[in-house]
Formats: structure tokens, C-alpha cells, sequence
């Protein structure tokens, strides 16, 4: 929602393994908007937001979120692709 203050949670990504997994946005992979900022995710894989959405400006964000167990030799690596939609 365009009406969304930053700071709020939007969105939780998981991916399932018995290791401690880190996420991160990968960077350069994002699509919609024209800086990468505008998002965030934590260590347990909540997005935040980061900026004001204006639906007006940008209606649509494609994000690309990597989970890595990096406790593994080699690390374990996953990527998932995360769609918003400004309302």
C-alpha cells in the first residue's frame, strides 16, 4: 500500500533447511524502480520498507532475495523471486 510508512513490514520470505540461513536482496536484480533502496530484508527474512511508495511513480516491484547456509562447505545458496504490488 502506497500509504505504507517506512520502517513496516511488508512481506516475510523463508526458505526451510536445518542450517541458520541469511537473506539479502541480491543487488542489481531488482526491477520496477530505479534505486535498490527502496527495500530491505533481515536476517530472519522480513522485507521492509525503505522509501515511500508512490503507486503513481512505480505501480510494481520484482525483487530477487538470495538465502545462503553459509555454515556449509561448500555454503548452501537459494534464490527466490519476490513480486509487490503497490495498491
Amino acid at each position: 500500500d502506497e500509504n505504507e510508512q517506512v520502517g513496516t513490514v511488508i512481506a516475510t520470505v523463508r526458505a526451510i533447511h536445518t542450517e541458520v540461513l541469511t537473506y539479502s536482496i541480491v543487488p542489481g536484480c531488482a526491477s520496477g524502480g530505479s534505486d535498490p533502496g527502496v527495500f530491505s530484508v533481515d536476517e530472519t527474512g522480513q522485507i521492509r520498507l525503505m522509501e515511500r511508495l508512490d503507486r503513481e511513480t512505480t505501480s510494481s516491484y520484482t525483487l530477487f532475495v538470495r538465502a545462503e547456509a553459509s555454515t556449509l562447505s561448500p555454503s548452501l545458496v537459494d534464490y527466490m523471486e519476490v513480486n509487490i504490488q503497490v495498491r
